[in-house]
């Protein structure tokens, strides 16, 4: 009987409790689930918040990557010039448009490679050439913008007034170190240049040419996406080369050594020996080169490709022919074909055919320029990405002429 009042005091405490609201075991539990339930989902909150800003935070790395970076993106850089995306677009919308002999960009495996071989080039020729043929002035280049518009006559490259004193040797080694006057390789250039006329001064424009001269410069700046100063650039580049060819084609003269040469093309080196040993057994090249021949455009000439300098031959063919005499026969592979070329005559002092002239200034330029770029520090750092975002604005700013 005694043991039962506590037990009874308990129960009558236990129902006064919960009456009066006071937690119980079975209500302290409620309580802690409630408890972890809330913390469950603020935990469950914060983690879809998360989520949501790390999406955003790749939406925009994304945007940025395809809309802003690639064309501020660093893909080139020239001693300590660098050049983006954008302005290789630009230069190459503007080789396309505006420059002749611009065909070689339509390779699509090779484009934007060879935008950057003219970018570089550009650089060299800014930098290097001033010292052998003088500084471009701000004169000149406006004189060849309204020739480029067509508010002048295309006039040959005015000589600079005062141009510099070089003189300078170089071997195709290129090893020449610190001259910024080097000529081009393999080339012995007297650089003593005398002063000259100063060019006719340029004439003032009409209000209706200054209106084309404005009309036109924004178009071509606007199609190419160029600055001003990138434009000019790119004259001025322009015009460094157009007088160093004139310089080499007046050292070159108007004769010199040339072969005349013959070529028979067969699809497999048995053939080529047996071609070979007909001819100097005997037989008619031209009748062979007409039956056999698979180069068609000289088969109806007998193979005849007419005299060259061995300059401006490629250079296995050079290699092959060039101190062959007449009546020499050689082969040269030519991919997966092979080539039978006869020397049908040398001439040690012939007349240059028309543009020939030309062509071995340009190869001199060329050569001076390979040269000059081995002493310059040049670094590429282009991607897959943007190389595709470059061959991408080329298309679409050219696409726009054409809207």
């Amino acid at each position: 009987m005694a043991g039962k009042v506590p037990q009874q005091a308990a129960s009558q405490r236990g129902q006064q409790a919960a009456s009066r609201g006071e937690p119980g075991r079975s209500g302290g539990r409620r309580i802690r689930e409630r408890e972890l339930e809330t913390r469950h989902e603020h935990w469950l909150l914060l983690g879809v918040v998360g989520v949501l800003a790390l999406a955003a935070v790749i939406v925009a790395v994304g945007v940025y990557l395809a809309e802003y970076r690639p064309p501020r993106a660093h893909v080139l850089r020239v001693q300590d010039t660098d050049y983006d995306a954008g302005q290789v677009a630009g230069r190459a919308v503007f080789a396309l448009r505006f420059e002749p002999g611009a065909a070689d960009l339509a390779k699509p495996e090779q484009f934007v490679g060879q935008v950057l071989d003219r970018i570089e080039r550009d650089h060299v020729l800014r930098e290097r050439a001033p010292a052998l043929v003088g500084a471009v002035s701000a004169d000149d280049i406006e004189r060849e913008l309204r020739t480029q518009l067509g508010l002048l006559p295309a006039t040959p490259t005015p000589a600079p007034t005062a141009p510099p004193v070089a003189t300078a040797t170089a071997t195709s080694t290129a090893t020449a170190a610190a001259a910024s006057a080097t000529p081009a390789a393999g080339a012995t250039a007297s650089a003593t240049t005398t002063a000259t006329a100063s060019p006719t001064p340029l004439p003032a424009m009409t209000d209706d040419e200054r209106e084309a001269y404005a009309t036109g410069l924004r178009d071509i700046l606007r199609s190419a996406g160029l600055s001003r100063a990138e434009y000019e650039a790119v004259l001025t580049a322009s015009l460094l080369q157009r007088r160093l060819a004139e310089r080499y084609e007046a050292e070159v003269g108007t004769s010199g050594a040339q072969l005349q040469l013959a070529r028979i093309r067969v699809a497999d080196e048995a053939t080529a020996n047996r071609v070979r040993e007909q001819v100097l057994g005997g037989a008619d090249f031209a009748k062979l080169a007409a039956e056999q021949s698979l180069d068609q455009p000289t088969r109806a000439t007998g193979g005849d490709l007419g005299w060259r300098p061995a300059e401006l031959l490629e250079e296995d063919v050079r290699d092959a022919v060039a101190n062959l005499g007449a009546g020499s026969v050689a082969i040269v592979r030519s991919g997966r074909l092979f080539d039978v070329y006869r020397v049908t005559n040398a001439d040690a002092a012939r007349a240059y055919d028309a543009g020939v002239a030309a062509q071995l200034a340009q190869r001199k330029v060329d050569d001076w320029v390979t040269a000059e770029k081995g002493q310059l520090r040049i670094e590429r750092d282009l991607s897959s990405g943007e190389e595709t975002w470059i061959r991408e604005q080329v298309g679409e700013r050219l696409q726009r002429q054409v809207s």
